[in-house]
């Protein structure tokens, strides 16, 4: 099942600029602004766009690995950006020799970034060495809620839940995950990863990733909470699943952002395919994916009408 509607002009980001994945989208006063992983760099890009669809990129990246810093000196990917009193505050994975940790930036411009280092660490047995694609909510009374996902370095096995009083200082709201795989499901049983959590109406809603047959298919969920702890599946799920061959996702689809814009949800994903005559792009080529050499990922938009059905 697919209940959203590809954008004709696919992929929006990608080609000439190689594998560009995993991204965060602000809309505001008419403006998209959207930082996104750029694996040729192996840091975090910017564009900017007036509809959602055309983008402008800026040719270099707002913050890439930090030689100096041991915890991210390889690469740092996955950003989730938050408006918060005026400034932006991306929380973001940093990619380390022996672990993958959440790391915390601030900026005024979305351009300029200044690092505060990791704020969260894998530590229980499920996440592995690896913690990853943050999605961060914050409350009225200015409590910070974090949906993050940890297991495999490459792609993570299940989704954690943590809260903060600061942003910085997090605590696991409980020592298992809140969302995991479902055995016996025909698109998720394997492993679930790289959520979108946002606000609707009384609703959290999570669209996130489901991996079947490890990772050679993956589809886009919807599910539900009150609580961001108990969460319930989208009765139609899977809502995006991968495209027809020669299509820019292929093979797999990934990591959705969403924006609900009135009755219509706008969904930026990235897809993977393989390099159209080559059997493996090397480490010069724009291309190259280092985790998938014979593939490029792209960041592709859809969107519906949605209507969440319960189960």
């Amino acid at each position: 099942m697919c209940e959203f509607t590809r954008y004709a002009g696919n992929p929006i980001l990608g080609g000439v600029l190689g594998t560009c994945f995993d991204m965060s989208v602000d809309v505001a006063n008419g403006r998209y602004r959207m930082w996104f992983s750029w694996r040729t760099h192996r840091g975090i890009g910017y564009a900017e766009s007036a509809d959602g669809l055309h983008w402008e990129v800026r040719d270099t990246v707002v913050l890439g690995p930090e030689p100096s810093i041991e915890a991210e000196h390889l690469e740092v990917t996955r950003p989730f950006v938050l408006v918060d009193d005026g400034q932006l505050t991306m929380w973001y994975a940093a990619h380390g020799e022996d672990r993958v940790a959440i790391a915390r930036a601030t900026s005024f411009d979305g351009i300029s970034w200044q690092r505060q280092g990791v704020v969260l660490d894998p530590r229980e047995p499920w996440e592995k060495a690896a913690i990853m694609c943050p999605s961060v909510l914050r409350d009225h009374d200015g409590t910070y809620h974090m949906w993050y996902s940890g297991g495999e370095r490459v792609e993570p096995d299940a989704i954690g839940y943590a809260t903060s009083p600061d942003g910085i200082r997090w605590t696991r709201v409980t020592d298992v995950p809140v969302l995991t795989a479902r055995p016996g499901s025909s698109w998720e049983s394997h492993r679930v990863a790289g959520a979108h959590v946002f606000r609707l109406d009384e609703w959290l809603y999570a669209a996130y990733i489901g991996f079947a047959n490890e990772f050679d298919d993956s589809s886009v969920g919807v599910a539900r909470s009150r609580d961001g702890i108990d969460w319930h599946r989208h009765a139609g799920n899977p809502v995006i699943t991968h495209g027809e061959p020669g299509q820019f996702d292929s093979i797999n689809v990934y990591k959705p952002f969403v924006v609900v814009d009135g009755e219509t949800w706008r969904v930026w994903f990235n897809g993977s395919t393989s390099i159209s005559g080559d059997t493996r792009a090397d480490d010069q080529d724009p291309r190259f994916s280092y985790e998938n050499p014979d593939r490029i990922e792209q960041i592709g938009y859809a969107s519906a009408r949605f209507k969440f059905k319960p189960t």
